[in-house]
């Protein structure tokens, strides 16, 4: 199996710290084609993170930065993303009205500077 070109390396401590050699990481790149397991995206600088289960230890894949500082964030509210997605489904009926725009004309008046 041809390698994905591979920018990044864990450093031997956080491999040591999942319990991975660094072809089972590699191998777990190849897996994923050099893709964060969610998005589906390559980081530009190739750098996926190890992300886990903090509870059972298990290993769930690679991400990229952004979608495992997501997934550290939905982790903290285990047990209530059913009611964050509710709430985010649906609104409440009111909304924000539309700012007004203001010229540079107006804006320049008002400072003296026209």
């Amino acid at each position: 199996m041809k390698r994905p070109v591979a920018n990044y390396q864990p450093s031997a401590a956080t491999l040591r710290r999942y319990g991975l050699l660094l072809d089972q990481y590699l191998g777990l790149v190849d897996h994923q084609r050099g893709e964060c397991k969610i998005c589906r995206e390559k980081p530009p600088n190739g750098n996926l993170v190890i992300d886990h289960d903090h509870t059972s230890r298990e290993i769930r894949g690679l991400l990229c930065q952004t979608c495992n500082f997501k997934v550290g964030h939905l982790d903290s509210i285990n047990g209530q993303l059913e009611k964050f997605t509710a709430y985010l489904a649906n609104g409440s009926g009111y909304f924000v009205p539309l700012a007004k725009k203001k010229t540079i004309v107006g804006h320049a008046k008002r400072w003296g500077n026209y």
